[in-house]
């Protein structure tokens, strides 16, 4: 009976210990959480720029088989404001995709399937904005990537097609840009002075050649001076270029 007597003081005391053993585990759970959430979303971060890139190639392999079509004119840039219409429906977003067996932008459009960060499409940067609580329309079209504007010189006439660049025209075309990632907006176009560096500093770029590459913004980056002339642009060695060549119009 003596030995029974300290039994239930000593269950006592097992279960106090166990009870601090959780509270120190739960700490280190805790700490280790802490430190592993900054590693995550980094590597969250680099799935996006990934699966960004790996768009940007699509859209440069479309844009070699386009002009191979095309008689090597560059697309039509596209224009703000409804993207079913008008010059809307030669522009890229609308031409290109069928040749990567995708639909055109504007059938998604029509069919209710406008493409969101989260899309699958190679329409859509999951590094984007949020998904829009309204979404947006034929005339008000969210474009995540856009066409460099300075490859599409701007009409003489309004509404007639009259300009336009060939590849022939290209200094050079493994450093020139033709696919950059958009302002987030309803421009179908971008330039080296609007184009977002999405990625960690960088932004997916895709060039004449139809290869795409990461560049660092303090690469791509131009002033309001360079982005409005090709002269001021191609009067410094650049490692990438937005006008295809020196003395192109804008």
């Amino acid at each position: 009976m003596g030995s029974n007597q300290h039994q239930p003081q000593q269950i006592l005391s097992s279960r106090a210990f166990t009870l601090i053993e959780l509270l120190v585990v739960i700490a280190i759970i805790g700490i280790l959480a802490s430190m592993l959430l900054p590693a995550l979303a980094k590597a969250k971060k680099g799935a996006h720029a990934t699966v960004c890139l790996s768009n940007m190639r699509q859209w440069g392999t479309t844009i070699a088989m386009y002009m191979n079509d095309s008689f090597d004119v560059f697309p039509h840039e596209g224009n703000q404001g409804d993207i079913s219409t008008a010059k809307n429906l030669s522009a890229w977003f609308n031409q290109m995709p069928r040749l990567a067996d995708q639909a055109a932008l504007k059938d998604l459009y029509i069919a209710g399937n406008p493409p969101l960060s989260r899309t699958k499409s190679i329409f859509a940067c999951p590094s984007t904005i949020a998904n829009p609580t309204t979404l947006p329309t034929l005339t008000t079209a969210l474009f995540m990537y856009g066409f460099n504007n300075r490859m599409d010189p701007n009409d003489t006439v309004t509404g007639v097609n009259n300009r336009f660049f060939v590849r022939d025209q290209v200094t050079t075309t493994s450093a020139t840009v033709v696919f950059t990632e958009n302002s987030e907006a309803n421009f179908p176009t971008s330039s080296g002075l609007y184009t977002l560096a999405r990625h960690n500093g960088r932004a997916n770029l895709v060039f004449v050649d139809g290869s795409a590459a990461p560049l660092l913004d303090a690469d791509f980056r131009r002033t309001a001076a360079e982005d409005n002339s090709s002269a001021a642009e191609w009067a410094t060695s650049r490692k990438v270029y937005w006008y295809p060549f020196n003395g192109a119009a804008n």
